[in-house]
């Protein structure tokens, strides 16, 4: 199971509700009547036929026309706007590196300091979000997975702790639910559907979770590993599952040994998580993405994993990032640099 609500837009409505047609037809006095277009069926009348042949539109085939690179005055006129806006403004004062170039020409249209070594920052997660889409695929959901040693017994008696394994999940926030605990209500609903009543242990949150998430915050694994199990117990005591334990958490990615899966619940695609990260430039979404690329890439959960990683797949663009360096998924980190 999984995110549902937004899986899929729905279809397009064309906003407009159609009339009853009025073209030929009887009249209610049984004659019949036609379209305000008669005319057109007469060749003498001004809606018919010339009897000239039309102008010959060309071969619908022909190669689109190769750009033309722009003129000086042109690229002048772009190099004071694009100044303009570097030196004026938010901008003014800043050390700013541009290079804008036509990529149907290759024409270099603006340049300043393009060689200088600097800070990407936030420029971080547009390179942070590209590689966890091109490398696990934009259609790719995370799956967060609830643990147990045993199935429910014949009075819904789960002997012994309730395991939540996260695995990055950055969708439980309002940007994708009503309230960051839905998708743990959702969880915890479908268990008591499963037939759950009692868990005798503890809920245990093991891996890394993301609950609500500051845009303008820095990622602490530890205290939202601990704020998905309290969330997670209160939501299972909402759905009407007592809880005898209390709760704790584990940064293991691997459930315990002789524990099985009682259920998966899927994240939204890829490129759903992706928007909030870019137009909002949420910081710790990032982050914990670069930590799922270098767990799943890598195998290790830590910025320097998700680095490796993404340095890896740089060669795959057209620019030079020979000696490039990444230290967080945002652009947060000072020693994140491109030398």
């Amino acid at each position: 199971m999984g995110w549902d609500p937004q899986d899929t837009d729905p279809s397009p409505s064309t906003g407009a509700s159609s009339s009853p047609s009025s073209g030929p037809g009887p009249s209610s006095d049984g004659t019949t009547t036609g379209s305000s277009t008669d005319g057109a069926t007469d060749p003498d009348s001004s809606g018919g036929s010339t009897g000239e042949p039309p102008d010959d539109p060309g071969d619908p085939f022909d190669p689109v026309p190769e750009p033309e690179p722009l003129d000086d005055a042109t690229i002048a006129g772009l190099g004071a706007t694009l100044g303009g806006i570097l030196d004026g403004g938010a901008l003014g004062g800043a050390t700013v590196g541009a290079l804008v170039v036509d990529l149907e020409t290759e024409q270099v249209l603006f340049e300043r300091s393009a060689d200088t070594v600097l800070v990407p920052a936030s420029n971080t997660k547009m390179f942070t979000t590209a590689a966890m889409l091109d490398i696990l695929g934009p259609d790719t959901r995370i799956e967060t997975e609830v643990f147990a040693g045993a199935e429910p017994d014949g009075a819904g008696v789960v002997s012994g702790d309730l395991y939540l394994m996260g695995h990055h999940d950055v969708s439980w926030s309002t940007d994708f639910y009503g309230g960051a605990r839905e998708p743990l209500d959702r969880i915890a609903d479908l268990l008591y559907d499963d037939g759950v009543r009692t868990v005798t242990g503890d809920v245990i949150a093991r891996g890394e979770f993301m609950y609500g998430g500051a845009s303008l915050g820095t990622y602490d694994a530890a205290a939202y590993r601990a704020t998905a199990a309290t969330r997670f117990r209160e939501a299972l005591q909402t759905a009407g599952i007592t809880v005898q334990g209390t709760t704790g958490s584990s940064p293991d990615f691997e459930p315990p040994a002789g524990t099985s899966a009682l259920l998966s619940w899927r994240s939204p695609p890829l490129s759903s998580m992706a928007v909030p990260i870019n137009v909002r430039s949420h910081n710790e979404f990032a982050d914990i993405w670069l930590r799922h690329l270098g767990w799943a890439v890598e195998g290790e959960s830590t910025y320097a994993a998700g680095g490796s990683a993404v340095v890896d797949w740089m060669p795959s663009l057209p620019t030079d990032n020979a000696g490039a360096a990444w230290n967080d998924g945002s652009g947060l980190s000072l020693s994140l640099i491109h030398i």
